[in-house]
């Protein structure tokens, strides 16, 4: 078998486990749900990012979990995470200060013109950073091209 990589669905699938994954992807289909319904009536639209977001980061944590509890010898994903959390989180202060210094917008163009510089703004610090700490996950994303 191949030697699983960082990622824990893929680990799984190397060890010929393909059931667990799928039974806690559709344990956060319900949880995702369940948060969309609960998180839209206070943050209408960004409720269902907020959902989704948290759905996704309980996944992965309890995917991890799982994998290093049935899989001793699996790498460990701390290491990743906290790359990942720390190129994220220089991205969005980009897209932050992106944003505060762009006008307030008027109009829908300008709105769509602030939304465009902020996704531009922040996929750029995203590679940027992810260079600069030699993320293996992005070397990764574009092998998979």
């Amino acid at each position: 078998a191949s030697t699983p990589n960082h990622l824990p669905p893929p680990a799984f699938y190397a060890a010929d486990d393909t059931r667990t994954p799928m039974r806690i992807s559709l344990a956060m289909v319900a949880v995702n749900l369940a948060l969309n319904l609960v998180l839209i009536w206070r943050f209408r639209e960004a409720g269902l990012a907020y959902a989704t977001a948290i759905t996704a980061t309980l996944q992965m944590l309890l995917l991890s979990v799982t994998l290093h509890r049935r899989h001793r010898g699996a790498p460990p994903i701390a290491p990743a995470a906290l790359r990942i959390a720390g190129v994220s989180l220089g991205m969005a202060a980009a897209v932050w200060l992106a944003q505060s210094l762009l006008p307030t917008p008027e109009t829908w163009t300008d709105r769509a013109i602030r939304l465009a510089a902020a996704v531009t703004v922040g996929g750029i610090a995203y590679l940027a950073l992810s260079l600069a700490t030699r993320s293996s996950e992005l070397s990764q994303l574009i092998s998979r091209r």
